[in-house]
């Protein structure tokens, strides 16, 4: 099993140099993911679906695109990722995704947050306020999940109590995302497959609205909830 998993990094490492040789990097963005369906792009560790997954991007997410094979682009990114001369700088990470979601910078419109642009190593991150009517999100939807709030979710790694919505809303999706302890009614959502989106996740909390009933649920009980992720940073939370 160790020898397979050294094999494909090295053949993963290998298709990636193939790939950038020669050829000038260039800015790209993800677009055209459908918010009702998967709602990410997976970047693999090779061209092709049969690669393990490394992370996921989402609408707006900005990476450089060094090279192809077939339908599938050699990409760079990372929030200390630079272009220097056409050729990758800084802090990078690299992968495959497919090219059907990727577009040239500058087509069809702008482009929002993501890893390509978020703030520098060392930065505090602010998201933008959301505009929020009658305790509800009014942009598009990014990701749906479901969730038991287990006592497990209630401790961080530590084994320290959490007194806080965002706290304990993040540990429970670090429990399924990285620690692997998952209630039997949890389900994933690509949004938060990114250890990035992961991070930020308090932050986006405090700027959403959480009726006090909901709130006071998820402090002192083990409710099961939905939690809807709007575009603009900003969440509904809904016991069921």
């Amino acid at each position: 099993m160790r020898k397979k998993i050294f094999f494909m990094r090295i053949l993963s490492l290998w298709l990636a140099l193939t790939a950038w040789s020669g050829a000038a990097c260039h800015v790209e963005i993800v677009r055209g993911l459908n918010p009702f369906g998967d709602n990410y792009l997976a970047v693999r560790s090779g061209p092709g679906s049969g690669y393990y997954m490394k992370e996921a991007l989402h609408n707006g997410d900005r990476v450089f695109v060094c090279g192809y094979n077939g339908r599938w682009k050699s990409i760079v990114y990372g929030r200390g990722c630079t272009l220097s001369y056409g050729s990758p700088s800084g802090y990078c990470r690299s992968g495959w995704a497919y090219g059907k979601y990727l577009v040239p910078a500058g087509y069809g419109g702008g482009y929002g947050g993501g890893y390509g642009s978020a703030p520098a190593s060392g930065a505090v991150y602010t998201p933008p306020t959301p505009p929020v009517v009658a305790g509800r999100c009014t942009q598009p939807v990014r990701g749906i999940y479901y969730a038991r709030l287990s006592e497990m979710d209630h401790y961080n790694s530590r084994g320290m109590r959490l007194d806080s919505v965002a706290a304990i809303l993040r540990q429970d999706r670090a429990n399924f995302y990285k620690y692997y302890r998952r209630d039997p009614d949890d389900t994933g959502c690509g949004f938060f497959a990114s250890k990035y989106n992961r991070s930020i996740f308090e932050r986006i909390i405090e700027n959403s609205y959480i009726p006090p009933a909901v709130r006071n649920a998820i402090l002192y009980d083990h409710p099961y909830i939905r939690v809807t992720v709007h575009e603009g940073y900003c969440v509904e939370i809904q016991l069921l």
